[in-house]
């Protein structure tokens, strides 16, 4: 459960289990190659069936990119997301330049400590948080490029029902704290092949706001370092406002500076926000006054 996501996951059934540290690098390692493979056979100017738009080249750079910038955040113990510029293909053939970052991304993952912590966008997380992202991601790509091959995919279904926890787990809390949740939803997901079942639940009654989910930017291919947030948080009840301040003390940490404008009550915590300029009006003229 992420509380502050409004979301609860209820996971029934032993066949859907989180995969093993093991059998994530191992899968990360298959589906690496075998993406690579693929994407040779298909040729870089191929289009891509499952990503609209993209070429097999693109599909390529994509991957890389992100095994490159999770091989600079846990070799590296980063505390912030590599700039593009670390993590971008160099012109040319991207083929030899993607093999070469997954080799140094299974090295990396195979010597990480178990033990530590490690920068992601949604907040510090144990390694295994990377290695459920980089097993999921490089087995949905590898079945892009398959397909861009002309060639069958076949997944297993361990990996499959694993492969929909992690999104449950990662991305759907950054979906529903976009959205404006009136009342509480609960769906039922049951695989036909999987012995097991989801059980998701949305909603606390809150508008959490167009402010919140902002810490999947922290990932991205863009750096950013400063936020402004300019009366965002109207709409809000109570709890939703603690809700909000609660993210934005959790985006703090990676962040430079976060700048809030607004007239609610809850922001003048000077324990919260030590440091701001409060204004009034006076007759004509408005006084601005530093505090902290």
């Amino acid at each position: 459960m992420d509380r502050r996501a409004a979301v609860v996951v209820t996971v029934d059934g032993a066949e859907l289990e989180h995969a093993t540290s093991e059998e994530l690098r191992s899968s990360t390692a298959a589906d690496a190659r075998r993406l690579a493979e693929a994407a040779r056979a298909a040729g870089p100017d191929t289009f891509v069936p499952g990503c609209p738009g993209w070429t097999v080249a693109h599909l390529v750079r994509h991957v890389g990119s992100v095994h490159y910038r999770a091989s600079l955040i846990i070799g590296q113990r980063r505390d912030r997301a590599p700039l593009p510029s670390e993590t971008a293909a160099p012109p040319g053939d991207p083929f030899a330049w993607y093999e070469q970052g997954s080799a140094a991304l299974l090295r990396t993952i195979h010597s990480a400590d178990r033990a530590a912590t490690y920068w992601t966008f949604r907040g510090p997380n144990p390694l295994q948080w990377w290695l459920r992202r980089l097993a999921s991601e490089t087995l949905v790509h590898r079945v892009d490029a398959e397909q861009a091959a002309g060639r069958l995919s076949v997944i297993d279904r361990r990996s499959a029902a694993d492969g929909i926890a992690e999104h449950l787990d990662t991305y759907l809390p950054v979906v529903a704290l976009r959205r404006l949740v009136s009342r509480r939803l609960t769906i039922g997901l049951n695989p036909i092949d999987v012995d097991g079942s989801w059980t998701v639940t949305l909603g606390h009654g809150a508008d959490m706001g167009s402010g919140a989910g902002l810490g999947q930017y922290l990932g991205g291919e863009t750096a950013i370092r400063s936020l402004i947030i300019d009366e965002g948080f109207g709409s809000l009840d109570a709890d939703g406002r603690q809700r909000m301040i609660e993210e934005l003390r959790a985006l703090s940490e990676h962040l430079d500076r976060i700048i809030v404008v607004s007239h609610q009550e809850d922001f003048t915590d000077r324990t919260l926000f030590p440091n701001g300029f409060v204004l009034r009006k006076d007759g004509t003229k408005t006084v601005v006054e530093r505090v902290g």
